[in-house]
């Protein structure tokens, strides 16, 4: 089945494409339309490079099933079965997994999954003669992690170039665990999965930022300061490490993670502060995230891939990842030296992980039970960015105001205009605008009301203007009674 967005969809969605190239608009479709059985909840997907062009497919009840990455394919079969150990409740279930660097010598691959009240990292190994299949018996258990709750997880597993693996841990629904360095909760950690130290199944990367340290923190820990790092990924030309950080009130962040540094929570919710109301970050060592949106645009961060496949040149070296709840899907295009550039190109809901085989081509799985793929392609040249409406916006006035007050926009060309209104703690008040403008100076109204009609409480208040899908500035006022 293939999904293309409608172009008043797109409208809808800020990804109005130009006239010209309307017939390379980027939809979706079902990858493997022809297995026979869908799967049930899958949620990860990974290749392990061991020259077999096959396919693994995660659910959350705990199977891992594999099958030959070919569109054709018509059946599917079990390589790991782990139901009877898995807690599927709630959040809980299996997470994730990751083949070995040299899967295809020495066999092994990495699994975390929940049992009751601890979390599971162990190793797993397929059997000699029948490689569809793993030892069920030859498990290792490298960390098993006591748990508050079956929320917060993470538990994506990444391996990088030096062999070492990446694990991200949720803080376990207890806050203060991603402040806590003595806690691997709330952490991306990294381990090495070929040495044992001290007891351990695992060793420790020797330049992992704490290693040696005085203060108790732990060795595993390579960044700390996250509420729920449900997915990440290894971008393989810059090394950059992207994570999707899922927030709690108010935002959804990706980070550009580094070692050592704290990403906020929960202190911080992407640049907003949670807890204090004030955030004072002097010498907190605080790394701000790539890029945030507010809860009015999704509320669970799916973090993807920087695309590096062939198929869609036009996406290539752009990161894309997407909201499981409101099916906004954006890519991200950051060179490290240019400002951040985002672009909302598609709406697809309930995809909750995605995945890379062995070309570097993406997948996504999605919760009705099927793996899909992009099909099209972003209509400008590989590598440019396309030439955006510029916009501005003035300070309202009068201000503080009571019980109106007056905002002034322009925009040097047609475009897309949004301006919202939100209160302190980032929520949406008032959609106030949304419309195709001509060129030219705008204004809009505010008579303190929300979206309902019902009258807002005096205090502070922000706008935003968004032209063609970006957001350009935001600005305070006061509305008084």
């Amino acid at each position: 089945m293939r999904y293309v967005i409608p172009g008043f969809i797109c409208l809808v969605f800020l990804c109005v494409l130009p006239s010209a190239a309307q017939s390379q608009q980027i939809g979706v479709e079902n990858a493997f339309p022809n297995l026979s059985v869908p799967f049930i909840q899958p949620l990860d997907l990974q290749d392990p490079y061991d020259g077999t062009d096959r396919l693994f497919v995660a659910t959350k009840r705990g199977q891992i099933h594999v099958f030959e990455n070919d569109s054709l394919v018509t059946s599917h079969s079990v390589f790991l079965d782990l139901r009877d150990r898995v807690y599927n409740q709630y959040a809980a279930g299996f997470q994730g997994f990751a083949f070995h660097p040299d899967y295809e010598n020495n066999g092994y691959f990495y699994v975390c999954y929940n049992i009751p009240d601890t979390l599971i990292v162990s190793r797993f190994s397929v059997k000699p003669a029948n490689p569809d299949s793993a030892d069920i018996d030859s498990e290792l258990i490298l960390l098993a992690m006591p748990k508050s709750n079956y929320y917060h997880n993470g538990a994506a597993l990444v391996f990088d170039d030096d062999g070492y693996l990446f694990i991200s841990l949720g803080e376990d629904g207890i806050i203060s665990n991603a402040q806590d360095r003595t806690t691997l909760y709330g952490s991306l950690i990294r381990i090495d999965v070929d040495t044992t130290t001290a007891g351990k199944n695992y060793g420790i990367p020797p330049d992992n930022p704490y290693v040696g340290n005085g203060s108790g923190y732990l060795e595993e820990i390579y960044a700390y300061g996250f509420r729920n790092p449900w997915r990440f990924s290894i971008d393989p030309v810059t090394k950059r490490i992207w994570l999707g950080d899922v927030g709690l009130d108010n935002r959804e962040e990706v980070d550009l993670v580094s070692p050592g540094r704290n990403y906020g929570w929960p202190n911080l919710e992407g640049t907003y502060c949670f807890s204090p109301p004030v955030c004072d970050t002097t010498g907190y060592g605080f790394k701000e995230p790539l890029w945030e949106y507010t809860h009015s645009l999704g509320n669970v961060i799916i973090g993807g891939h920087v695309y590096r496949g062939s198929r869609l040149p036009g996406l290539v070296g752009k990161y894309i990842c997407c909201d499981m709840g409101s099916g906004r899907m954006w890519f991200i295009d950051y060179d490290g030296v240019n400002p951040v550039w985002t672009y909302n190109f598609l709406n697809f809901p309930n995809v909750v992980s995605f995945g890379v085989d062995k070309d570097n081509e993406l997948y996504m799985c999605n919760f009705d039970g099927h793996i899909y793929r992009f099909t099209g392609d972003w209509p400008w040249p590989v590598g440019a960015r396309p030439a955006l409406t510029e916009g501005s916006m003035g300070q309202n006035f009068p201000n503080p105001f009571n019980p109106q007050t007056t905002i002034e926009y322009s925009v040097p060309t047609p475009a897309d205009v949004v301006i919202r209104v939100y209160d302190v703690g980032g929520r949406l008040v008032r959609l106030l605008v949304k419309q195709a403008v001509g060129a030219g100076q705008h204004t809009a109204h505010w008579d303190g009301t929300n979206d309902q009609g019902f009258r807002q409480a005096s205090g502070v208040y922000f706008y935003s203007l968004d032209v063609d899908g970006r957001t350009l500035e935001s600005r305070r006022m006061v509305l008084l009674k």
